[in-house]
């Protein structure tokens, strides 16, 4: 027992060291108007991942850590249903980090199947733009207890697991899908937990599978993982200062953890922005974005 309030205790200190907002630069490509996913490359450390919310094509953007278009890959003979979030885990080739797409956005809440879509991050930055990706494997799945609007996906890296949390008012529910995720047919999610959280947009679980960060549109909250029993519960829960942007849906950790990015969407004549929030511990040199946002 010692030993977990000592944790929580260093943990709270932690969470609450991230801050102020820094605004990283606008989204430069004029197509991406509603940002839904944001995931950090692991290969290419000025680019993240990103892409729209449903209506557009099977496509994903790479945009550079100040905003600025680096390019844009496509799946081939994917539809895109309602792509929702992106996520970065392990995949066949232990080499390699994979991509994630979450087509489990279900508005009216009457999918039959939702699916996922994985496939090998791009190894060489300069080919990117216009990429065709054929090799891609996709998950269908069903949950347990009838179709819901979801827009949290996350990649565990420790179990490869899949985790889905449902967009609901006060209660996020906590699905997954356990490794193997296999294509070819539809699986049925298995119901994990639910958390008093309304209407989460997005979740990122860092590279050493320990610090889990969700948001809805106006608070950012982390998760410790509980040594014991490796699950994220919310006696582990930390906010973290925030400014909400214009339909803010998407966040993603930096590779060291000591970052976290936020971007919004193109909102009544708003444009789209990324932003950054870094830990101003003493071991923290600000990677990104320099200077401080004037609104605290």
């Amino acid at each position: 027992m010692f030993f977990l309030f000592l944790t929580q205790q260093v943990a709270v200190v932690w969470a609450q060291s991230f801050g102020p907002r820094r605004t990283c630069g606008a989204v430069e490509h004029p197509d991406l108007v509603e940002a839904s996913g944001l995931v950090k490359s692991r290969r290419h450390d000025d680019l993240l991942w990103t892409h729209n919310d449903s209506g557009d094509s099977a496509r994903v953007f790479a945009i550079r850590t100040d905003g600025s278009h680096a390019g844009i890959i496509y799946l081939q003979n994917i539809d895109a249903v309602d792509w929702e979030d992106i996520a970065m885990g392990p995949g066949p080739d232990q080499s390699r980090d994979y991509l994630f797409i979450g087509d489990i956005g279900d508005n009216h809440s009457s999918r039959k199947s939702i699916q996922i879509h994985r496939f090998a991050e791009p190894e060489e930055k300069e080919t990117i733009d216009g990429k065709l990706i054929r090799d891609v494997d996709t998950f269908r799945f069903v949950y347990p207890d009838g179709p819901r609007d979801a827009e949290t996906l996350i990649a565990d890296p420790l179990t490869k697991d899949l985790i889905i949390i449902s967009k609901e008012i006060n209660a996020a529910r906590v699905y997954r899908a356990p490794f193997p995720q296999i294509s070819g047919r539809v699986d049925t999610l298995i119901y994990e937990t639910t958390w008093e959280h309304s209407l989460i947009t997005a979740g990122d679980l860092s590279r050493d599978g320990q610090w889990l960060i969700i948001k809805n549109y106006t608070q950012v909250f982390i998760y410790q993982r509980n040594p014991d029993n490796h699950s994220f519960t919310q006696d582990t829960t930390f906010i973290v200062h925030y400014i909400p942007e214009p339909q803010g849906e998407a966040v993603a950790w930096d590779r060291s953890m000591m970052s976290f990015f936020t971007v919004s969407e193109v909102k009544r004549g708003i444009p789209a922005v990324l932003y950054s929030y870094s830990f101003h511990g003493e071991h923290s040199d600000f990677p990104y974005c320099k200077t401080p946002d004037s609104v605290k």
